[in-house]
């Protein structure tokens, strides 16, 4: 059977599993208004649409930050004073904790550790502060200072046989490219 989903608006769709079912569900993300979905996939081909809002003009990014089994949602915002995550569990039922961060960044998630729980790194291309943040199974947090330093573009992936995601650094033009793994 094939669902059939009619959506007339610009969204971001962000593919995670935010149930913790095993299935991956999709976020419709409209950036510029509070108009938002998450779609849980029921296994059968179908969708249970719930409402979902998230702030305008916050960026949207997924990773299983606590290691449970449901992805979360990290919500940044360049002109905010916080950072949120609303952390997955069944049917959706995200459950919201904001952490003070202020900056301008270029986030991204990965688990480099190979800790089974995605990071949340905080580049600030250019030469500003990095800040690098994990997240304990009680969802309590430790940001710390990374140094990433230079103007690359991060590429997450999993590079290596040993497990856990690698991080591309890539470098236009002459600059020079280099990557982390575990």
């Amino acid at each position: 059977m094939k669902s059939v989903l009619v959506v007339g608006d610009n969204f971001q769709l962000i593919v995670a599993d935010v149930d913790g079912n095993g299935r991956d569900d999709v976020i419709w993300n409209r950036p510029a208004t509070t108009s938002d979905y998450v779609w849980l996939t029921d296994g059968s081909g179908r969708f249970i649409s719930r409402k979902l809002a998230i702030p305008a003009g916050y960026q949207v990014l997924a990773g299983n930050v606590d290691g449970d089994a449901a992805d979360d949602l990290i919500l940044y915002s360049r002109t905010a004073s916080s950072a949120t995550v609303l952390f997955g569990a069944g049917w959706a039922e995200l459950v919201e904790r904001s952490y003070p961060l202020s900056g301008s960044y270029q986030p991204f998630v990965a688990d480099v550790p190979n800790n089974g729980r995605d990071e949340v790194y905080w580049y600030a291309p250019g030469g500003g502060p990095d800040r690098w943040s994990r997240w304990s199974f009680d969802r309590s947090v430790l940001t710390t200072d990374a140094g990433l330093g230079g103007t690359q573009q991060p590429v997450v992936g999993a590079f290596s046989t040993g497990g856990g995601d690698g991080i591309l650094w890539y470098g236009t033009g002459t600059l020079s490219d280099w990557i982390w793994w575990q």
